[in-house]
């Protein structure tokens, strides 16, 4: 049920981002930096350092890579970022060998190349807005 709650809360953070608007002057002055070719393996490499058991890990890369601007929420003082997210959901497996069941993530690729994992940030009040 809590897993659930969580997916509906994300889902509904990422609904409302349909709502939220980004003036075309935000766009134009930001370096949203250049598409990454190996985003995949990036994303993979990030995660790899917060798995249990990376090598078990499975990826299912639901949504393309598009460019975005990602307003965090209130753990972050709603900060504004700019990157490429992609969505991303990742079974590995635990401590006890078992695998944990997908688990979806959204990672932000900043133009300095850093990963962020954004999705506690849409979790508390944050937003992604899609701008291509």
């Amino acid at each position: 049920m809590i897993k659930f709650a969580k997916g509906l809360v994300v889902s509904f953070s990422l609904l409302l981002a349909g709502c939220v608007s980004v003036s075309q002057e935000d766009i134009k002055a930001v370096d949203f930096g250049a598409k990454p070719s190996n985003y995949e393996e990036r994303v993979k490499d990030f995660m790899a350092m917060q798995l249990k058991d990376p090598m078990s890990a499975v990826y299912n890369f639901r949504l393309p890579l598009r460019k975005a601007v990602v307003r965090s929420g209130m753990l972050d003082n709603f900060t504004k970022y700019y990157g490429w997210v992609v969505e991303v959901s990742v079974n590995a497996k635990n401590s006890f060998g078992g695998y944990t069941g997908a688990k979806t993530y959204f990672i932000l690729i900043a133009p300095d190349g850093l990963r962020w994992d954004i999705t506690d940030r849409l979790k508390t009040g944050g937003w992604v807005a899609f701008v291509d």
